[in-house]
């Protein structure tokens, strides 16, 4: 009795190890969920294949997971219907504020169980070093999706529309490891519980999601637009038309104001979206500190010798 009672609890102990992936996470108590699986040999060796699921609901027109923080960088992996009951896997490399490109990874081989079920696209994958990612320790991710008319598309460079949600999170991948490298997502390993807007098991933690306010995006556009189309040109001639220099540093003080305020907009808005990068910042606050530099560089003293010219 003691044999069989010992050997009960090695096949129950080996049968957790095969199927220690993480039960589904569903960002913001969604529909699109994720799940991950370690091979062990690929975790002790923090390199290697290791297998990952998109599940999305038909109604939405692409779904999206991607390695890092941000977009900028990110390796990323879209699904959508490619109109034959099954889907389309595209790896793209994210570059910023416009749609990820199309990007060839070896390596990379959508499995079985992928497809259209029960009106969700499914797809079921493995990465074979496809990507440059450690398998040790935590590892960030974020995922995007957008609701809208299938594709139907079988080309891996299809046009997608900006999403309409975005989450990040972090995923450790020392609670995801699994004793055999092979698909953990069919059959009797097929998860249909979610484990919606927190951590699987302690697996995933969700830091961020939501999607960007499209109000604060017209707000940044209107705000810059009448500062530098109108603002700053106007109060440039307003010195030598009037010949009050009052008037024209009290013009140019309240458009620095609202610049900085449609500065912080535009941060804002990137942030939300997940837009945020070193390159970009650079350029927008270096354009808004060159702003700050028009007096030191000769501006007002421009000013005042176009002053003599057309003031009497």
């Amino acid at each position: 009795m003691k044999s069989t009672f010992s050997a009960s609890l090695a096949v129950l102990s080996a049968a957790s190890s095969a199927l220690a992936v993480t039960s589904s996470f569903c960002p913001d108590n969604g529909n699109v969920c994720f799940r991950w699986g370690i091979p062990e040999a690929s975790a002790s060796a923090g390199s290697g294949s290791f297998y990952f699921q998109i599940k999305a609901p038909t109604s939405a027109q692409w779904a999206g997971l991607g390695t890092g923080s941000q977009m900028a960088g990110s390796n990323m992996f879209i699904i959508y219907q490619d109109g034959n009951g099954n889907v389309t896997l595209s790896p793209r490399r994210g570059v910023g504020e416009v749609m990820p490109q199309y990007t060839k990874r070896s390596g990379l081989e959508l499995l079985d169980g992928s497809g259209i079920k029960d009106n969700q696209m499914i797809a079921n994958i493995r990465c074979n070093n496809c990507v440059d990612l450690s398998l040790k320790g935590t590892s960030s991710w974020i995922a995007a999706w957008k609701n809208g008319n299938s594709l139907d598309s079988t080309s891996m460079e299809e046009r997608i529309s900006e999403h309409d949600t975005h989450a990040d999170f972090s995923v450790d991948f020392s609670k995801a490891t699994m004793s055999s490298d092979s698909n953990p997502f069919t059959g009797s390993n097929e998860d249909t519980n979610s484990n919606s807007g927190s951590s699987s098991g302690g697996a995933v933690t969700q830091n961020g999601s939501g999607s960007p306010s499209k109000t604060v995006l017209r707000a940044h556009g209107i705000i810059m637009s009448i500062v530098f189309i109108a603002g700053y040109p106007l109060g440039a001639i307003l010195m030598p038309m009037l010949g009050k220099w009052l008037i024209h540093a009290g013009w140019q003080v309240v458009m620095l104001l609202l610049m900085w305020a449609g500065f912080g907009l535009g941060y804002v808005y990137a942030r939300d979206g997940g837009y945020v990068s070193s390159s970009l910042r650079c350029a927008r606050i270096g354009t808004c500190l060159s702003v700050l530099t028009c007096e030191s560089s000769g501006e007002n003293k421009l000013t005042q010798e176009w002053a003599l010219l057309f003031v009497p």
